[in-house]
């Protein structure tokens, strides 16, 4: 229910598996997926004009195991609980979950177009003819709002001490169930929400998208 809240102190009152089934969400992830895609283009070497954004030091290292496991990807293992397997990731999806939350922990301290989201989402604004107009831009944002929340709920479900319990709970569609995630926030203590501070001299705007 907490993924589901747009406001400090509102109520929801559907869960967030509630409004939208699987086909549905395969259905929105495509703005996500081009998120991803720019970012891939604009972090390889090219000749071409392209916006500059900023990354954090721990984008940085999400974004490099991410490609590392995608150029190279490892074997996966055999699940043995089926009921399991619809939930299991591998390692590249992993890496992919980790760095979309990194993307979206970051907070702006100067510009907001250095941020490689907030520069994507700017990006995908971009029509074939212009610039999209408010009838549709709007169901753009609502796709990826709605998916990062999935996002969290995913990454909230791994960081439980228990989560095949979850998983059971949500396989047998118990809506009266009752139970609370682990609070993420002791595992998250060390979020880095800054720009990369491995050089104090230099601005947060000389970690651009050309960078080798």
């Amino acid at each position: 229910m907490e993924a589901v809240r747009s406001q400090k102190g509102q109520m929801p009152y559907r869960p967030l598996l509630a409004y939208m089934d699987e086909s549905a969400i395969k259905r929105h992830v495509h703005p996500w997926q081009q998120i991803l895609a720019f970012i891939a283009r604009t972090q390889a070497p090219h000749d071409w004009t392209s916006p500059k954004y900023g990354m954090t030091a721990r984008q940085r290292r999400k974004w490099c195991k991410l490609w590392e496991l995608t150029s190279h990807p490892p074997r996966s293992s055999p699940v043995e609980d089926p009921q399991m397997e619809p939930w299991i990731m591998d390692d590249r999806e992993k890496a992919c979950l980790e760095f979309c939350i990194e993307l979206l922990n970051q907070r702006h301290r100067s510009h907001e177009y250095e941020s490689a989201l907030v520069c994507a989402m700017a990006v995908l604004g971009q029509g074939e003819t212009g610039w999209r107009g408010p009838e549709s831009y709007p169901p753009i944002l609502s796709q990826v709002i709605k998916i990062a929340r999935f996002m969290v709920v995913q990454k909230a479900l791994w960081m439980d001490p228990n989560p095949s319990e979850i998983i059971q709970i949500w396989g047998r569609k118990d809506a009266s169930a009752e139970w609370v995630l682990s609070s993420a926030d002791d595992s998250l203590g060390d979020i880095d929400e800054g720009y990369d501070s491995d050089h104090a001299a230099t601005p947060p705007s000389a970690i651009h998208s050309d960078d080798p």
